[in-house]
């Protein structure tokens, strides 16, 4: 098959593909064992694609968001398939999505997401692991992770791995970073770790937390603001 990656932003029409890609890449990874633990196997099978679907939804609609997807497309038949999606996060100096919000406001978004979500989902696994990587970035950068672009997300199917299409979706990020001398940090898995050393990131602390290591990971930009 003779086929090309084209990069792209994504579209409301690619929700349900990148939910697959995500699930794809992330099944097996510990942070979703542990959240699916209480799952019987019929209940993975039957309701973890929409669990991955609308997690897709909502970043989608969130100020500061941009997502974006690498395309496989088949010259010779003229298909395409979503090989891989990641979510970029411009600085919380620039678009704060909770800005203007009181915690309660939060709390209540939080909550009215999760109640479409299935029983079995333990959301304490995820708020212990949020609390860990929040205080993670603290611990490294402190106020300063504020004014830096992020991605929250880069995920490649299997079948596309190791054929430049996490590093197609990271350099976007840090291009856009780059046009305002902005540094990037990324926290990063030990299996992720070498592709995000590829394009520059370096580490900066790391923590054993309930799901493995973490590895949080800065990439100072060439470009610096007062130039």
């Amino acid at each position: 098959m003779a086929a090309q990656y084209i990069l792209r932003r994504q579209t409301l029409e690619d929700l349900e593909s990148t939910g697959q890609v995500a699930k794809a890449a992330f099944v097996m990874s510990p942070l979703t064992g542990a959240i699916w633990h209480r799952a019987t196997e019929e209940e993975k099978r039957t309701l973890m694609d929409d669990w991955f679907l609308g997690r897709s939804r909502v970043e989608f609609d969130t100020p500061g968001i941009h997502r974006l997807v690498v395309v496989c497309r088949d010259d010779e038949s003229g298909s395409e398939e979503i090989a891989g999606v990641a979510c970029w996060r411009q600085p919380l100096t620039e678009v704060d999505p909770g800005a203007g919000k009181t915690e309660e406001q939060k709390a209540a978004e939080t909550a009215a997401q999760r109640a479409t979500w299935p029983a079995c989902v333990d959301t304490s696994v995820m708020d212990a692991n949020g609390a860990e990587l929040g205080a993670l970035v603290e611990r490294g950068l402190g106020g300063e992770a504020k004014a830096m672009w992020t991605a929250t997300v880069v995920a490649v199917h299997p079948k596309h791995q190791r054929k430049g299409v996490a590093t197609t979706l990271l350099r976007w990020g840090l291009a856009e970073a780059d046009k305002t001398g902005t540094d990037t940090f990324i926290i990063a898995s030990d299996v992720g770790r070498k592709a995000y050393m590829s394009v520059g990131f370096e580490d900066v602390c790391e923590l054993k937390g309930i799901i493995g290591e973490a590895i949080l990971m800065i990439r100072k930009s060439p470009v610096r603001k007062d130039t």
